[in-house]
């Protein structure tokens, strides 16, 4: 999980921002973008403190209750949502515009159950089928759509829709559930 841009979201920063602020190194921080809370290193934790005004302990206390917490990943936009998506975020909330594009993507998608029933009576093999069906479809489709909403709806395949309204959507991990 990328505690640390969440964190730093939150207080209204970035990477970049502690990066001008204190001259820390943006490879450094990104070295430490999906590290637990606890293999900060001291440079990177005075960086931020210093960016925010708080003491390196308060920092690094912060970012591990986030990590206890567990709180879901936040996507109004495209970018944002296909970001979470890549890293495998938990929960995942869809929210604003983006909802509504989102619902068009998940119609189309088959439940769980539908899933296991079309696999248990073909022995496996229609998961193969629909894959090379799929790869068929997209390569023959007319229909124009940019490579970010691929990419989305490839991923949108290993979550399942635990919340749904107009307001937003609340994706888990299908994994969560075995």
């Amino acid at each position: 999980m990328n505690y640390l841009d969440m964190y730093l979201k939150k207080n209204n920063c970035s990477r970049d921002k502690v990066s001008l602020k204190t001259g820390i190194d943006r490879d450094l921080l990104l070295k430490h973008t999906k590290k637990q809370a606890k293999k900060y290193s001291s440079e990177v934790l005075s960086a931020i403190g210093n960016t925010l005004g708080k003491s390196s302990e308060d920092v690094l206390n912060e970012i591990s209750s986030l990590e206890k917490e567990n709180p879901p990943f936040e996507a109004f936009t495209k970018d944002e949502l296909l970001t979470g998506l890549s890293e495998k975020w938990d929960y995942v909330i869809i929210k604003g515009d983006l909802v509504q594009q989102i619902n068009t993507m998940i119609r189309g998608q088959l439940s769980e159950t539908e899933m296991m029933g079309f696999e248990l009576g073909s022995a496996g093999t229609i998961a193969v089928i629909a894959s090379v069906i799929d790869a068929i479809r997209e390569l023959f489709s007319g229909e124009k759509r940019e490579k970010i909403d691929k990419d989305i709806e490839k991923k949108l395949k290993i979550y399942k829709v635990k919340q749904k309204s107009n307001n937003f959507i609340l994706l888990s991990l299908k994994q969560l559930d075995y």
